[in-house]
């Protein structure tokens, strides 16, 4: 229970400094993503990043791909041979070793991760004004337990979600050839951490050019529906099918193995697989009368459809990191909905379901928090 208590006292810190950072600036709904507040800096944010840091980069053993991390780094102050991190991407090699040059704790890199975390976060939020906190904590609820394991692919994620920054600071004042040199650098920096960015950035791309168009609602309910059901049936036998001939064909080689396992996925048969089908329906519902009103609102709405279409299918762990780049602006997606249907509305009876939704589905996600707690019980090492 105490891992539970400790990681909601964590959502709070950096949700509570934004409320109180961008409480008067309300930005009317078409606005959004038009509109930008300018950035400001405070003794609260820079405080609640300093103690979220802090509190994330000093907790040990918080997941599974924890002590590959925490060893590769502790064989490098040592400058002993690792054979996990000899083979992972350049970039992150060369952090590995200037960081265990200058600091012989392992909670530097933590530390660090956290960090590009909460900063590129609490910039991201920024943009949407008084709807910055609502953004925050729903990254922390769909997001923040994956960020206690997939530290490399976290370092990749803050810098693709700063280019995202970037980009949107820049559309609303023409950009110029140097910020698209930046925007472009920072991209190669994060494909540098983790390869698994650039079908992240694929995926983006193409959401952007379909915003341009509108997508009746029911046609996104019934793809839903439809992939949700048959990813324990049709989906399953044929996916099933596919990874035993690539096992026949292609077993041998190392690709071969990946490509199969992306194939054997974890199939959710239980019921909650069916309720949070429903529950996200309730969200494409609710969404379609709101985010019509801007193409920068079309395009977080088709991410938040994409998201939905892809997480029945995807929940093998190397399909789940190409999905995890989408969800960023899943996140984007519900905090504004629930920041206008919740907070500049008020609970209205019309939007009781949608409240429903939400509560179902942060149980959850804390449930789920709460599991890890089991398998990893809360503890720190400096």
């Amino acid at each position: 229970m105490e891992y539970l208590i400790y990681y909601i006292f964590v959502f709070t810190l950096i949700p509570t400094a934004l409320y109180k950072t961008y409480k008067d600036y309300i930005i009317p709904v078409d606005k959004i993503g038009i509109l930008l507040p300018h950035y400001k800096v405070n003794s609260l944010i820079v405080l609640s990043i300093g103690i979220y840091s802090l509190l994330l980069g000093c907790a040990y053993d918080t997941g599974q791909d924890y002590w590959h991390y925490y060893d590769y780094y502790q064989n490098q102050v040592k400058g002993a041979f690792d054979l996990w991190g000899s083979s992972r991407e350049l970039m992150f090699q060369y952090l590995i070793t200037f960081l265990a040059s200058v600091f012989p704790s392992h909670t530097a890199f933590f530390i660090l991760c956290a960090f590009l975390n909460g900063f590129v976060w609490v910039k991201i939020s920024s943009l949407y004004g008084k709807a910055a906190f609502c953004v925050m904590f729903a990254w922390y609820i769909f997001m923040f337990p994956l960020s206690l394991n997939l530290y490399r692919q976290y370092i990749a994620m803050s810098l693709f979600m700063f280019a995202y920054y970037l980009f949107i600071k820049g559309y609303n004042s023409k950009i110029n050839k140097k910020l698209c040199l930046l925007i472009i650098i920072i991209l190669y920096l994060g494909f540098s951490f983790h390869t698994s960015m650039a079908a992240g950035l694929c995926i983006i791309i193409l959401c952007y050019f379909l915003s341009r168009f509108t997508i009746n609602k029911w046609y996104i309910i019934g793809t839903i529906v439809f992939i949700t059901i048959s990813s324990n049936t049709i989906l399953h036998d044929f996916f099933y099918s596919i990874g035993g001939l690539v096992s026949l064909f292609q077993g041998v080689s190392g690709r071969g193995y990946e490509f199969q396992e992306m194939l054997d996925t974890r199939w959710d048969e239980s019921r909650m697989l069916y309720i949070i089908m429903l529950i996200h329906i309730t969200y494409i519902w609710y969404a379609d009368k709101l985010f019509r009103k801007s193409t920068h609102l079309r395009f977080l709405y088709l991410t938040m459809a994409l998201s939905f279409m892809l997480i029945p299918i995807t929940q093998q762990e190397i399909l789940l990191r190409i999905r995890i780049y989408i969800i960023n602006f899943l996140a984007i997606s519900l905090g504004i909905l629930f920041y206008e249907y919740f907070v500049r509305r008020r609970v209205q009876h019309d939007s009781i379901p949608l409240l429903f939704a939400f509560l179902i589905e942060i149980s959850y996600n804390l449930y789920i928090l709460y599991d890890m707690g089991t398998m990893f019980p809360l503890n720190f090492k400096f």
